[in-house]
């Protein structure tokens, strides 16, 4: 999968979480009312089919990431 370039800079430890919030954020399915976020049982489901293994704050930092990303789309969208 290639990288996709973000103004943020991740340390190089956390480039496999960034690499498993892209993965996770292909599979998700929007409901025509907003941005789709990563639930726990997307997460659930992508862990079950691919079987990989998270730890606890990996899960909560997943889950954190999807609704950043759907607050950051959302402003803007909106214009601000």
């Amino acid at each position: 999968m290639p990288k996709v370039q973000t103004d943020a800079q991740l340390p190089p430890e956390l480039d496999y979480v960034w690499e498993m919030f892209e993965e996770i954020s292909m599979g998700l399915q929007g409901s025509g009312f907003g941005i789709p976020v990563i639930t726990w049982r997307d997460l659930s489901a992508w862990k079950e089919n691919t079987g990989t293994p998270l730890e606890p704050w990996e899960a909560k930092a997943l889950v954190i990431l999807g609704n950043l990303r759907a607050f950051v789309t959302g402003q803007k969208v909106a214009g601000k």
